[in-house]
């Protein structure tokens, strides 16, 4: 299970750095997450979900995929050698077209800020200087990002009312770590 989780793609050595990555037989639950692709010139491609394994996860709803870079890929599935990138797409690979309430997504559009987003972001940190991020949630960006999220206090699968600082998550749910 991936829920409420804030994940960066971050920098790569290599030509492709991606924000989830999946192989083999993984079906996760994604719910309720920022994905930010990555930053940086290196690597050349960033994608957020980034999909290896033979299968799609098997719930993909309410996350936030920031695309920073031109050349950022909110979804990527490598079996098809596909790229989706914007909501129609991604919801019509995971679903062929019939709306299913375990796939809906958001994407925000290409090149907004992540430090539009987040109380303490910097873009272009280097991974060390990551980690003192805040990644508490600003008011910024947009506004349906606090108030989109899907209620895990009653999800069937793996229920949980709390944020990653122990306080209570409110109806609407933010999506990310943090409530807003």
């Amino acid at each position: 299970y991936i829920y409420s989780n804030t994940i960066f793609g971050g920098h790569s050595l290599s030509a492709v750095s991606s924000g989830i990555f999946t192989n083999g037989d993984a079906a996760p639950h994604v719910v309720n997450n920022i994905i930010v692709a990555g930053l940086g010139s290196t690597p050349l491609t960033t994608y957020g979900f980034n999909q290896f394994a033979a299968n799609p996860p098997t719930r993909f709803l309410h996350n936030l995929l920031l695309c920073v870079e031109p050349s950022a890929v909110p979804y990527r599935d490598n079996g098809w050698g596909m790229d989706y990138l914007n909501e129609n797409d991604i919801d019509n690979f995971l679903t062929g077209g019939v709306p299913d309430p375990n796939y809906a997504g958001y994407r925000v559009s290409f090149g907004e800020n992540p430090s539009d987003y987040f109380v303490d972001f910097v873009p272009g940190d280097t991974e060390g200087e990551f980690f003192g991020e805040n990644w508490r949630l600003s008011g910024g960006g947009s506004g349906s990002v606090r108030s989109m999220g899907y209620d895990l206090a009653v999800d069937p699968w793996h229920p949980f009312s709390r944020d990653r600082a122990g306080n209570n998550r409110t109806v609407p749910w933010s999506v990310g770590a943090y409530e807003y």
